[in-house]
């Protein structure tokens, strides 16, 4: 079961300060990403267990209808699918006032490997670019699963079933699909889409 925890910032202080130190206490001292709406903390390797987890941390608004509607169904729907990221917990910081725009979300979840640079080169010996030949068409059949259902027969079940409900997702919200290696990952030679909605 997924620890879901809503705490309320007191009047005076930030919700992403708080989101940011409660990060902290947990051992995630490195940001090793950064997007529009969010940043991902890595946790140091000193604290037991904590390697092996990284903390988004996100604007709540800014991410209402895409990026957390997607970390529910990984929750939900698609729990146990090994092409979506295992989460850990969910923490909301809500501002004492009204002002909601301020609101933060942490999500704890699995450390993943990068899949691919920008450049084309290859990560981990594993292979996958996107940028390049078949992984490139593989992205491009991802897109189209998305949109309208089809490539069945190009990919396992699981992936067909997380396109699926990505798209299913995608409708409901009205958000932009934004599958890119930077938003899809590894653990191992498995390919894992992390943050396929903006």
């Amino acid at each position: 079961m997924v620890a879901s925890t809503v705490v309320t910032v007191p009047y005076g202080k930030l919700p992403l300060e708080a989101a940011e130190k409660f990060v902290k206490s947990k051992g995630a001292r490195r940001k090793i990403g950064e997007g529009c709406y969010g940043a991902v903390w890595a946790s140091n390797e000193g604290k037991r267990g904590s390697g092996n987890r990284v903390y988004k941390v996100c604007n709540t608004e800014k991410n209402r209808t895409a990026y957390l509607p997607y970390v529910q169904v990984c929750i939900d729907e698609l729990k146990g699918n090994t092409h979506v990221p295992r989460i850990y917990s969910v923490t909301e910081f809500v501002a004492a006032d009204i002002y909601r725009e301020d609101d933060y979300t942490v999500i704890c979840m699995e450390k993943l490997a990068p899949v691919g640079e920008p450049n084309g080169n290859p990560l981990n010996g594993c292979g996958y670019t996107f940028e390049s030949g078949e992984h490139f068409n593989s992205m491009n059949m991802m897109y189209d699963t998305v949109r309208h259902g089809t490539n069945k027969d190009k990919f396992n079940p699981e992936m067909f079933k997380a396109l699926e409900v990505i798209g299913h997702v995608q409708r409901k919200w009205s958000c932009c699909l934004d599958i890119h290696s930077g938003n899809v990952m590894l653990r191992g030679n498995i390919l894992v889409i992390t943050d396929p909605l903006s």
